[in-house]
This record gives C-alpha cells, structure tokens and sequence, in this order.
C-alpha cells in the first residue's frame, strides 16, 4: 500500500517539520514527517469510505 497518493519530496518534509517547529516548538526527523503523511492519507480514505456509506443509507 503506497504511504500516500503523491510523492514525498523535500520540500513537503521541510514544509511538514517547519509547521511543527512553529507551531508546536517540536523537531522531527523525516521518518516521522513520512508517518505523518501516511497517517493523514489513511485517514483521508476512511473519510472518503464513510462519506460515501452515509451517502448510500
């Protein structure tokens, strides 16, 4: 199962570790900027799969 429906370059870790360092004061290594991605991509699928069996009933 791909981590998510578009690559994962630089510059979206960058911009993913920049929005936690500002806003959360916390530094984050790539791995967990990737976790993040997957996490966010997952959960946009089960949204998508609930969306439409609420749309079904």
């Amino acid at each position: 199962m791909p981590i998510s429906s578009q690559p994962i370059n630089r510059q979206t870790l960058a911009r993913i570790n920049a929005e936690y360092l500002t806003r959360d004061e916390i530094e984050m290594d790539n791995w967990s900027a990737i976790i993040l991605l997957d996490n966010q991509a997952q959960f946009q699928n089960m949204d998508s799969q609930l969306r439409a069996v609420l749309d079904e009933n």
